[in-house]
């Protein structure tokens, strides 16, 4: 009868699903391998969270670019429509053949003749120059339904169509029209501004 060798101290028995010469894993390296999923997770849950902020910045971006095409076509739109407008006139300068008194930034005379679009109303609004004090006091405004808006403007959500008309400039007989369309986006007050100078007959 064969006698079977003593097994060594420290040794471990041959297991088939084992490569021979390698120690069963221990306690610590099962918490080291759970350590390293855990690492795994925090590091694609970073990751996921800065794609999410760089796709929700994106559709901001598209929001405001989108706001603000939209913003453009509404003020040239309405530029198109007081340069059709003042295109109608004929001997609209009155007898005296003076727009206002003939000064820059006059307000109209008694005997101009003018659409109450052309018409300038409001001197001081005239005199601006920044986005928000036009928009805030001009000499007309509507709604997007073209419904008139009583000034001063402050800027919502729903965008509002303002335009300034000033008397003379840059020279005599031009009116000088600004058109600022102003809407909110967020907490951000946002100006389009569009001016052109038409001829008055």
């Amino acid at each position: 009868m064969e006698e079977t060798a003593p097994l060594e101290k420290n040794s471990f028995p041959s297991d088939p699903t084992c490569s021979r010469g390698f120690a069963p894993p221990t306690g610590g390296e099962d918490a080291f391998t759970l350590l390293e999923t855990l690492v795994a997770i925090v590091v694609f849950s970073i990751g996921l969270m800065a794609v999410s902020s760089i796709s929700i910045a994106t559709v901001k971006g598209n929001s405001l670019s989108r706001h603000n095409l939209d913003a453009s076509v509404l003020a040239q739109n309405k530029m198109e429509n007081l340069r059709t407008q003042s295109s109608l006139l004929l001997g609209s300068l009155g007898a005296d053949g003076l727009l206002g008194t003939g000064l820059p930034n006059s307000l109209d005379g008694s005997d101009d003749q003018f659409p109450s679009d052309l018409q300038a109303t409001n001197a001081a609004g005239g005199l601006a120059t920044d986005p928000a004090t036009m928009f805030a006091n001009p000499d007309h405004a509507v709604d997007l339904g073209g419904n008139p808006v009583v000034p001063p403007l402050t800027p919502t959500v729903s965008p509002k169509i303002a335009w300034l008309v000033r008397n003379n400039v840059p020279g005599p007989g031009l009116k000088f029209i600004t058109v600022v369309v102003g809407w909110k986006e967020g907490r951000i007050n946002m100006y389009t501004v569009v001016s052109n100078s038409l001829a008055m007959h």
